[in-house]
């Protein structure tokens, strides 16, 4: 049986042997060990009627992070050869009763007989993100969902990029239900990582509370920090007053970190008109090895007061009062009017980023 490549051409001499096999209703979870360690993968279609092959080549890809040859088997046909390149298989074992000229054909048809010019884009894309790095697949998601707008942007990423593997991280704060009000009506059951510091306001932790329930979000968690850590970093809780990095490392970005160890993405609420470190934020990024949606990245306050408003969603009690961002209750302070949005966040210590994105400050996009 020969073997094609992904271009449709023969694959010279005997063919590198096939080190896992997969049926389509294979869990790839129990499989993950083989899987790290396997050069060739073949995954077999039992018949024409069943698809799931392609899903499972798909998670492969994006779930497990496999870079090696992911080889069709079973019961295909030429009409899907583009189709399977799409979803991350780089061979083909070619089925009885065709040879290799029908697939190299279809795969050379494919851009020009019945797709159009943009999902040929859309093919090249994927074929670099399944089988390059990072880059190569931030590339791709920019220019594929760069120019949508949030709610596109969400729905792309929790949908179709990052099913079960993308996480909303919420501060349930003055601007926090705009973006969960978006999450809602998407994907109610997408995870909601919020931080509970043991230093927020009692409104804070009302708020996020009440949201949740009008919203019908079902998978809000509460973080903390890890309280031996605590104990051994600031058994007196005043921390905060002597260095406020330290504090913020303690209780806002190790907590997180751990929390999102079993994502490969995640949402944040950033905006470009925030302050001098966020002017400029793209809508998708990739930092320390996960990618980064920031889908309100280009709203600007008036766009989230009018969502608000047309939305009838509450605010939180702590806004009429001037706290425009809110976090923790000693680190907080009144905005003045003229003020950036982020003056009253560490006022007079010369800090304006807890540190949770800290990596945006330190390197360049890629």
């Amino acid at each position: 049986m020969p073997v094609l490549d992904r271009t449709g051409a023969r694959v010279a001499g005997e063919p590198a042997p096939i080190d896992l096999a997969l049926e389509p209703d294979a869990d790839l979870d129990a499989s993950a060990a083989a899987i790290a360690t396997a050069g060739v993968i073949g995954v077999h279609f039992p018949s024409l009627k069943d698809g799931r092959g392609f899903s499972v080549a798909r998670l492969l890809r994006l779930r497990h992070g496999f870079k090696g040859d992911v080889r069709a088997t079973g019961a295909f046909i030429p009409d899907q050869a583009a189709f399977l390149a799409r979803c991350g298989f780089t061979s083909y074992a070619v089925p009885d009763g065709f040879d290799d000229a029908a697939f190299r054909d279809s795969l050379n048809r494919f851009p020009t007989v019945y797709q159009s010019p943009r999902v040929a884009e859309n093919l090249i894309s994927d074929l670099r993100q399944v089988t390059g790095g990072p880059d190569d697949r931030l590339q791709a998601l920019r220019g594929r969902y760069g120019h949508l707008d949030a709610r596109e942007l969400l729905a792309a990423a929790l949908t179709r990029e990052f099913p079960g593997q993308i996480a909303l991280v919420s501060s349930f704060g003055a601007e926090s239900a705009v973006l969960l009000h978006m999450v809602s009506r998407i994907a109610a059951d997408t995870p909601v990582l919020f931080l509970d510091t043991g230093k927020l306001f009692g409104e804070t932790l009302r708020y996020r509370n009440a949201l949740t329930a009008m919203l019908g979000l079902t998978k809000v968690t509460t973080i903390a920090p890890d309280p031996t850590a605590v104990a051994a970093r600031d058994a007196g809780g005043v921390l905060w007053s002597q260095n406020a990095d330290a504090c913020c490392a303690l209780r806002k970005v190790e907590p997180l970190a751990r929390a999102l160890a079993p994502f490969a993405a995640w949402i944040t609420g950033r905006k470009g008109y925030q302050g001098a470190t966020r002017q400029g934020l793209p809508s998708i990024e990739f930092v320390d090895g996960k990618f980064k949606f920031n889908p309100l990245a280009a709203w600007s306050r008036r766009d989230l007061t009018d969502y608000l408003d047309a939305h009838r969603l509450p605010r939180h009690p702590l806004e009429a009062d001037g706290y425009v961002s809110i976090g923790c209750t000693p680190c907080t302070d009144r905005v003045q009017p003229g003020e950036s949005p982020r003056a009253g966040r560490w006022r007079g210590r010369g800090k304006t980023e807890c540190g949770i994105h800290a990596a945006l400050v330190r390197e360049a996009t890629p």
